[in-house]
């Protein structure tokens, strides 16, 4: 049992960064002043489109580990947390016919790609916020004057 409660407090912690990253791009893309203050609206827009794409992927993560909501990630992990998420491993042996064993580590799998996803989506948005990405994902190449 200890291994489930250190996995999922390992992506706990990074879950809880993300919605922290999460916050700090999409106030940057709604300030108005420098250095964000020549944002287009286009980007602005992308910005909190993407950011909530982001949210619900950590939302989603969150209760697939069995928290109780979105909320709870910012706190450590308890036990009533890792009950959920073994009942939830175990419905999923149980719908696919394999151990409990083999749906532990292919939910861990899944968590994993997640994270891989909303990790990557979250270090875009931020890269857009701070002119260095395209919304297409294209590297903006500045001039020496950009870094003075």
């Amino acid at each position: 049992m200890e291994t489930q409660v250190e996995k999922i407090n390992s992506v706990r912690r990074v879950l809880a960064d993300l919605v922290t990253r999460i916050n700090e791009s999409e106030a940057s893309a709604q300030s108005r002043e420098w250095p964000h203050a020549s944002l287009t609206g286009v980007v602005r827009a992308y910005v909190v489109s993407q950011a909530a794409i982001a949210r619900s992927l950590v939302h989603s993560i969150a209760q697939q580990l069995g928290f109780p909501g979105p909320d709870a990630i910012a706190q450590s992990v308890e036990g009533s947390t890792v009950t959920r998420f073994i009942g939830g491993t175990m419905m999923l042996a149980q719908a696919s016919g394999v151990s409990a064993d083999e749906a532990q580590k292919a939910a861990f799998a899944t968590i994993d790609e997640q994270k891989k996803r909303a990790v990557e989506l979250v270090r875009h948005v931020e890269a857009v916020v701070e002119g260095e990405e395209t919304i297409e994902g294209r590297q903006i190449q500045h001039g020496p004057l950009h870094y003075k």
